[in-house]
């Protein structure tokens, strides 16, 4: 079977076609039976656009291989992990699902390996830092989704208002903040504390001076680079109110929500503010998040992973609909 893709891909057909033409034989017992999708839902907030784009997806899908049907179900992001855990642990389990996490399940052998799913040009194509990131003993089970490389978004408006640009350091980032909070700014700095965000932003500062989640040896958080970048900020712009009222309790979304509304001056957000921002004509602009000292920080790449569990048997139906998404063409999409 995985030769016979091999040929069709040199051939010249893409990798999903070649999967397609390859697996629909060997698939069209099962047929009737659509396959389990569980993604996440992102309702109004500004990650709907990529929840809307599933539907048409999965039209052109089922247009392109009639005998695979694709059964939708939509989970409130907040509540996805807690319901796929739920769904496995019941015996239900999806046939491909969006996760913040995939580790738990590949180390039960639940899951199909990326090999196990995708021609070898598909696969060749992940970005190998986070197909390094999907990998249990050295096999990758993560697919990586709606990956991204954060940014110090900023409101122009205000900014040109209060007199300043975007910051080159914490410290030009502290007086960026004193000034929008004399002009009236609710929150000059929106510090993402809350649930769905808080390691994200905590991981962003950290590499900003240096600091880390883990050391050579494992997990090394209380070590003293972190120590000073945390007590920074609690000192610089917790206390002094410069991130807002309750820093522990903003979540993503509500702070994405609240920059669009001009009460956040600038915070690190994701490229797909972008769109929103856009949508709505803001005055928004964004630049690297700032080294303690000056200069770019490290970047944080995170990502959401999709998963194809091996409960159902369904692994030419899961390559064939993955190898669409991840094809080239849908990928840019």
């Amino acid at each position: 079977m995985r030769r016979r893709q091999f040929l069709l891909q040199t051939a010249g057909l893409t990798g999903a076609t070649a999967l397609g033409a390859a697996g629909l034989s060997a698939c069209s017992a099962e047929t009737d039976t659509p396959l389990k999708l569980l993604v996440a839902s992102y309702d109004k907030s500004v990650g709907s656009s990529i929840g809307d784009q599933w539907g048409s997806l999965i039209g052109a899908f089922e247009k392109a291989h009639p005998g695979i049907g694709v059964d939708l179900e939509r989970v409130p992001f907040a509540k996805l992990d807690q319901t796929l855990a739920r769904r496995v642990k019941d015996g239900d389990a999806p046939d491909i699902a969006q996760s913040n996490l995939f580790a738990p399940y590949a180390e039960d052998g639940r899951l199909y390996g990326a090999s196990d799913l995708f021609d070898v040009r598909t696969e060749g194509d992940f970005i190998r830092s986070y197909a390094e990131a999907g990998m249990v003993d050295r096999v990758q089970y993560g697919l990586p989704f709606l990956a991204s490389t954060p940014r110090l978004f900023y409101n122009k408006a205000l900014f040109k208002q209060a007199r300043v640009k975007a910051p080159r350091s914490w410290a030009e980032l502290r007086d960026a903040a004193v000034a929008l909070k004399a002009i009236g700014v609710p929150t000059p700095y929106g510090l993402q504390l809350g649930p769905e965000a808080a390691e994200d932003e905590v991981l962003a500062w950290l590499l900003a001076d240096g600091g880390g989640y883990a050391g050579l040896t494992g997990y090394d958080f209380a070590n003293p680079s972190n120590i000073d970048t945390l007590t920074w900020l609690r000192d610089n712009l917790v206390t002094r109110g410069l991130a807002g009222a309750d820093p522990k309790s903003l979540t993503r979304t509500d702070a994405y929500a609240q920059f669009l509304r001009g009460k956040i001056g600038m915070l690190i957000a994701h490229p797909v503010l972008m769109g929103a921002a856009d949508r709505a004509k803001f005055p928004y602009a964004h630049a690297p998040f700032p080294q303690k000292l000056g200069g770019a920080a490290p970047p944080v790449g995170l990502n959401d992973w999709l998963m194809a569990f091996k409960q159902n048997g369904r692994r030419e139906q899961c390559g064939t609909f993955l190898s669409y998404l991840y094809g080239r063409k849908s990928a840019l999409a």
